[in-house]
């Protein structure tokens, strides 16, 4: 099973409608205002901010709708060796280490503009819980010169209130304090706020293309997905 591909400055996915905000670290549909959730049955995105005296640039928070269950969605996400099928600049992904079921630790590399590429190791958790969400979350154990790396992935049931379908709402976050000098300057704070948007719009589209035309590829990671999460 793999882990998936994340990380603040570095990490990936979602253009569509901005909706940029001071905000808390948001974490389920409950805390979305009307406006918010409008713009997600509109299948735009929901992208907020918060500045932090820990890095460079602002906490940011990318919320996107899925049109599938929220296992199929962590099932997809959690298999992040093929994530250099889609993630944006990710040039490779490999799991290194399975410390327990739904604990690993995968080394991945990243194309960064200006300053050199990055490598990482992080360890990543999936659970399961008991109201149909999934959780992915991750913490830097090494890296090049990236200080730290916290982020998850959160999938929880939702309701579009446009076309009446059941599906998921994804929350994206990812917080990393780079090491690089450089980090701080206008052109890498856009690159990296762009890629967080950027990977959540191509998770969804990477969910809802296997859903709809890969069966057995879906079905493989689905059983991952169970054996990651199965209780003792």
């Amino acid at each position: 099973m793999r882990s998936p591909a994340r990380y603040g400055w570095i990490a990936g996915a979602l253009v569509g409608t901005l909706a940029m905000a001071p905000l808390g670290a948001q974490t389920s549909s409950a805390e979305l205002t009307a406006e918010q959730r409008r713009l997600l049955d509109a299948r735009e995105q929901v992208f907020v901010t918060r500045d932090s005296a820990k890095t460079p640039w602002p906490m940011a928070w990318a919320y996107q709708f899925i049109d599938a269950t929220p296992e199929v969605a962590a099932a997809v996400f959690a298999d992040a060796e093929r994530q250099v099928d889609y993630v944006p600049d990710l040039k490779s992904s490999r799991v290194t280490r399975t410390i327990a079921p739904g604990v690993i630790e995968v080394v991945q590399e990243m194309r960064v503009p200006i300053v050199k590429d990055e490598w990482w190791e992080v360890r990543d958790t999936v659970s399961a819980r008991e109201d149909g969400s999934y959780r992915i979350t991750w913490s830097l154990v090494r890296a090049r010169t990236t200080k730290s790396v916290t982020g998850y992935a959160h999938f929880e049931p939702y309701r579009n209130a446009l076309t009446g379908r059941d599906g998921t709402l994804l929350t994206y976050h990812n917080f990393a304090v780079p090491g690089s000098r450089m980090a701080g300057i206008g052109p890498i704070e856009r690159h990296a706020l762009k890629k967080l948007r950027e990977t959540a719009r191509a998770l969804r589209d990477q969910v809802e293309r296997e859903r709809s035309e890969e069966p057995d590829l879906l079905a493989k990671q689905l059983a991952a997905l169970k054996e990651m999460v199965r209780k003792p």
